[in-house]
């Protein structure tokens, strides 16, 4: 009998602080959530003259957010995700828009995107990956083709089809990406934050955009010239 009540304790025990763990555990997650949505606001509003549109900003990213965590939520409660399956749900929501746009979407994430993938919490995974694709979906559903490839493993790379016309010559590089969306403020931002680097290399139908991981050393030497 003293061996069943030992054992009860025990397994009590386990049971106990497991639940502690995980109730710290979803804490600790929205606490950086939290931490998230005031650095997002905080930032956009110190860095744009006009504060009504970038209040308006703030509140159209949030809302972008919310929808993404309200479906993440009527799908598995309060289970928690890793940063895989946040990507993968994130693809799937992102792969409805582009067959509603009658766009062919394609993506391949490997295991070598965990590396990438941790440095960001689940709201910036979330605004990255569908401010990315968002823009390079609604860029290929006005062209001929019609096409968007995602790859994701250390680094990310991005191809989508365009109108031959959407970019001019005399515009290359981010200001003529810029132009016509694929190189979101919002990207950017995240991508210095990161250490990751952004490059876009543009050709007459389509544009393949390289998100790089900047090595330690590179950061040390931009650092400490």
């Amino acid at each position: 009998m003293m061996y069943v009540i030992f054992f009860m304790c025990i397994a009590a025990a386990i049971g106990y602080s497991v639940y502690a763990f995980r109730e710290r555990y979803l804490c600790r997650k929205k606490n950086e959530e939290l931490r998230d949505r005031y650095k997002l606001l905080k930032d956009s509003i110190e860095n744009e003259p006009d504060k009504n549109r970038a209040r308006y900003r703030v509140a159209h990213e949030q809302e972008k957010i919310d929808a993404v965590k309200k479906r993440l939520k009527e799908k598995y409660g309060q289970k928690i995700l890793t940063e895989r399956k946040l990507l993968k749900e994130i693809l799937d929501i992102e792969k409805e828009k582009a067959e509603e746009m009658a766009v062919d979407f394609s993506a391949e994430v490997h295991n070598a995107a965990e590396d990438l993938l941790l440095r960001f919490s689940q709201d910036e995974m979330i605004s990255f990956f569908i401010n990315l694709l968002d823009n390079a979906i609604e860029t290929a559903a006005g062209s001929e083709e019609k096409e968007v490839g995602l790859t994701v493993g250390r680094d990310i790379q991005l191809i989508n089809s365009k109108a031959k016309d959407s970019m001019s010559e005399n515009e290359p590089g981010k200001e003529a990406v810029e132009k016509y969306g694929s190189g979101s403020g919002i990207l950017e931002k995240y991508c210095e934050e990161k250490g990751l680097s952004v490059t876009y290399e543009d050709e007459e139908n389509r544009l393949l955009t390289k998100i790089n991981m900047i090595e330690i050393l590179s950061l040390f030497r931009r650092t400490f010239p």
